[in-house]
C-alpha cells in the first residue's frame, strides 16, 4: 500500500493539490457573495475532477492490500506446512485437494481436510476468516478457500497422501526431501523446492467439473480470481503471483 501511495505521490497528487486549492478559492468567494450559474458548474467540474483522479486510487490500492492479505494467508499455510515436517519428519496429510472453510467440514471428517486437521493440531487457526481468500470471487458459496498440491500428476504423486477406498491406491505422506517435480510426465530433471508448488488459489480451472471429474465439491468453471493469475505457495516457504497461461504445472 506504501508503494502506491508513494506512486500517487507524483504527477497526481501534483494534479489533485491544484484542483482542491481552485475548489476551495472558489468555495471561499461563493460564501462571500452566493451562487452564481457559472460558479456551480466550476464546483461540479472540480468535484468530477477530484474523483477522476482518486478513484482509480483508491480502487487500486484495496486491490493490492487485498492481494498482500491473500498472500500472507498463504505464507502462514506453508510455514506451518514446514514446521510440521519439521516436527514430524514428513508432510502433513493424507487431505483431500481442496481447502475447506471449516464451517463447512462436518465433525467426523476434520481429519480429512487440511483446514481442520492443522487447526486441530494447533498449527493454524480453525476460523472461516482465516481461511478465506481476502476477496470473494465466486468460490465462498462452494465452502473452498485455497488448493492443495496433491494430485497423482506430480512426482511422486500425492506429496500430502492419498485418501481412497480401495486400499491399493491409499498412501502416505512423503517427505520434504522426497519431492521431485510439479509434472510425473514432464521429462525434466528433479525441480527444487522453491519450483514445486504448495497451496494455490482456487478457480474454475484447477477445480471445475472438469477437473475434479464431477466431483459434488467442484466449482463453477467460470470462476476466476479477480487479478488474472493465481498466487502459489512454494515449498520452500515463499510466495508469488503467476499470470494465467504461466501456471506451473498441471492442476
Amino acid at each position: 500500500m506504501g508503494k502506491n501511495l508513494v506512486g500517487f505521490g507524483g504527477g497526481q497528487f501534483e494534479l489533485a493539490s491544484r484542483v482542491l486549492r481552485t475548489f476551495f478559492m472558489c468555495a471561499v468567494k461563493i460564501r462571500k457573495r452566493g451562487f452564481s450559474l457559472v460558479e456551480l458548474l466550476v464546483v461540479i467540474a472540480v468535484l468530477g475532477i477530484l474523483m477522476a483522479i482518486l478513484i482509480p486510487v483508491v480502487t487500486s490500492t484495496k486491490g493490492q492490500a487485498s492481494r498482500s492479505n491473500d498472500i500472507a494467508k498463504m505464507r502462514e499455510m506453508a510455514q506451518a506446512v514446514l514446521l510440521y515436517n519439521s516436527v514430524e519428519g514428513s508432510l502433513p496429510g493424507r487431505y483431500y485437494r481442496a481447502i475447506r472453510l471449516p464451517s463447512h467440514v462436518s465433525e467426523g471428517s476434520r481429519d480429512s481436510w487440511f483446514c481442520t486437521a492443522m487447526a486441530d493440531m494447533e498449527f493454524l487457526p480453525d476460523t472461516d476468516e482465516f481461511w478465506s481468500p481476502a476477496v470473494d470471487y465466486g468460490i465462498e458459496e462452494s465452502g473452498h478457500g485455497y488448493l492443495l498440491n496433491n494430485t497423482v500428476y506430480s512426482s511422486p504423486g500425492n506429496f500430502f497422501g492419498r485418501r481412497s477406498s480401495d486400499s491399493s491406491k491409499v498412501s502416505q505422506p512423503l517427505r520434504l526431501y522426497e519431492l521431485q517435480s510439479n509434472l510425473s510426465s514432464s521429462g525434466s530433471d528433479k525441480e527444487s523446492l522453491p519450483q514445486i508448488w504448495m497451496i494455490t488459489n482456487v478457480d474454475g480451472s484447477n477445480y471445475g467439473s472438469a477437473a475434479t471429474g464431477g466431483s459434488t465439491y467442484s466449482v463453477s468453471e467460470e470462476v476466476e480470481t479477480p487479478w488474472g493469475g493465481r498466487h502459489y505457495a512454494f515449498f520452500d516457504g515463499h510466495v508469488e503471483f503467476i499470470e494465467k497461461g504461466s501456471y506451473p504445472s498441471r492442476d
